[in-house]
């Protein structure tokens, strides 16, 4: 396809002129009944979606509107496959032989469903391509229903056209620089020296265009193997052994997906958004916090270190905000497509203020794509916030934007508390941190009204092959624009099930409705982050049984803890 837009196993679905047209329609409507049930739905120019159903205790079967939400897959196919089974918005129409297939077919269940990706669909398995075209496939039948968000792993595959071309490989090999966030990474030249000694030839024999793809992924983006799983991904797709599949095969791959608008990857990021709003949920990749909510920044931000702090804008509507986040998306991927390559003073490129979006340093921190909560394996803890507070007073002093470097933002800031709440906003939910091997959460009714979920489990199992092992959860949000329910079932990274109902937030909420426990930390800082499912093997069924956490940086520990039933339980 050239000028078209990849549905079902990259065929065409939309001409140019339709995919263009809806690519600046971008904000939408859901206008609702009195008893909460969507009755119509229209684009606007305002920036949300809001969806609703009746309130839990009175949600009919086939009308009550639910939003699924997953993130962070990075290309594990096999992962989304096994949250898909556990969702009970989405399934498989299995047009090919398989789920595995490219053809293989997602679906909303439905009328009043939703779902939201959270980022990050791909680098870390051999389903990149193959992700990428089910989502963008789901999104053009449900345009209004279905969100793709952007994360750093999508918005940073557009450094690949002007850091690969021709003119950057006629560079001198001592002027590429590294990566200005990391300056202990390796440079070039050491790389393609390692490289050159490994097979036995020249550093300028090593100097090729599929090394500096390798040098990029290995120590800039995070992907070492992502090169061999691309490879494993064609040899899937089109049927043919890996083995056979050249390395030059594998770099036109990962170029075409992000440089041409027929690609996968490209395709993506043509249909993301920075942020979206269902009802009383906002939804962005990384974290909302002092700096960065209400945030726009300015289009001619560059990626790298700043040498002054770029003024931007603020708005005091969450839904203005909205629209103009995904507008300055439309303009950076616009600018990508106009000049890919290099200025000739080599002092700015197209799409850069997208590739600075994903980067704290460049953003001074006021980034929602690179921001994160979370910090051992739960939604906060004291070290966290101690280290953020230490950091910045150390900013304040030398301004040095590498300070933002690993920061934790604070979920429990009041500030964004109050500029959410004034806007109808009870629920942020976000990905790009691991946060155990289930979403971290922090009640609503423990943070002024406003319940944070963190959902990135890509790091469940370290001793697993794929990092996540059997752990996998379902998130689904149930109720109206007015107030709603956060419901998690899954299996933890040991196989136990669990399953939980969180307190509601948002206008008037029902009372004494929800788990109490859930989303809580007790004195001693171990967080209730699961209710274990009924079945497991206890005398007493109608004790429940959560699953604690509590930790610092990537280390965590759990405790299962046996609670006798109150009247506030579910």
């Amino acid at each position: 396809c050239n000028e078209t837009n990849p549905g079902v196993g990259g065929h065409c679905n939309l001409n140019r002129a339709r995919r263009m047209a809806y690519r600046y329609s971008t904000t939408h409507v859901v206008t609702m009944s009195p008893d909460g049930r969507v009755t119509t739905i229209k684009r606007s120019e305002q920036g949300h979606v809001t969806s609703g159903s009746p309130p839990l205790a009175e949600r009919r079967e086939k009308d009550e509107t639910r939003v699924a939400y997953c993130t962070d897959v990075e290309g594990n196919l096999e992962y989304f496959h096994r949250f898909v089974e556990l969702s009970p918005v989405l399934s498989y129409i299995a047009l090919g032989p398989s789920r595995e297939s490219p053809d293989a077919l997602l679906t909303l269940e439905r009328p009043t469903d939703f779902f939201v990706f959270g980022g990050d669909a791909v680098d870390k398995g051999p389903g990149d391509i193959r992700l990428c075209r089910q989502l963008v496939s789901l999104k053009t039948r449900y345009p209004d229903r279905v969100f793709l968000l952007v994360g750093n792993r999508d918005l940073n595959k557009v450094r690949y056209h002007a850091e690969l071309s021709d003119a950057d490989m006629a560079r001198p090999i001592d002027e590429i620089p590294g990566p200005h966030w990391d300056p202990a990474v390796p440079r070039l030249r050491e790389f393609l020296e390692k490289t050159a000694a490994a097979s036995g030839c020249s550093v300028d024999a090593a100097n090729t265009r599929v090394n500096r793809l390798r040098y990029i992924q290995i120590h800039t983006l995070g992907m070492a193997s992502s090169f061999e799983f691309r490879r494993e991904e064609i040899g899937l797709i089109e049927g043919r052994d890996p083995k056979a599949i050249c390395d030059d095969e594998v770099l036109d791959s990962f170029l075409h997906n992000i440089c041409h608008l027929s690609g996968a990857q490209r395709q993506y990021l043509e249909h993301g958004s920075v942020a979206a709003r269902i009802g009383n949920t906002i939804f962005v990749h990384g974290a909302l916090d002092e700096n960065s909510a209400g945030f726009v920044p300015p289009l001619g931000v560059k990626f790298g270190i700043p040498e002054t702090k770029e003024p931007g804008r603020f708005c005091e509507s969450v839904d203005e905000w909205i629209a103009a986040m995904n507008s300055f998306l439309r303009a950076g991927l616009d600018d990508f497509a106009r000049r890919p390559d290099w200025n000739s003073t080599r002092s700015s490129r197209g799409g850069e203020a997208l590739m600075a979006l994903q980067n704290r340093e460049s953003m001074c921190g006021r980034t929602v794509v690179s921001c994160c909560y979370g910090d051992g394996g739960v939604i906060t803890t004291d070290a966290a916030l101690a280290h953020r507070k230490q950091a910045l007073e150390q900013l304040a002093q030398d301004n040095d934007v590498k300070h933002y470097s690993g920061l934790c933002s604070n979920p429990r800031n009041p500030h964004v508390n109050d500029w959410l709440t004034r806007n109808g906003v009870h629920r942020v939910v976000v990905g790009h941190k691991p946060t155990g091997d289930c979403p971290a959460v922090l009640a609503g009714h423990t943070n002024e009204g406003v319940e944070v979920v963190s959902c990135d489990t890509s790091f469940s199992d370290t001793l697993a092959k794929d990092m996540r092992g059997v752990a996998v959860s379902s998130v689904t949000i149930f109720g109206s624009s007015g107030h709603s329910h956060l419901h998690v079932a899954g299996v933890l990274r040991d196989g136990v099930k669990h399953s939980g109902i969180y307190r509601p937030v948002g206008v008037n909420p029902l009372p004494r409705s929800g788990d109490p426990l859930l989303g809580t930390v007790d004195d001693e800082g171990w967080w209730f982050k699961a209710r274990i499912s009924a079945d497991q093997d206890h005398s007493d069924p109608s004790v429940v049984t959560y699953r604690q956490t509590r930790g610092t940086g990537r280390k965590w520990e759990t405790r299962d803890v046996r609670v006798p039933p109150t009247s506030n339980h579910l």
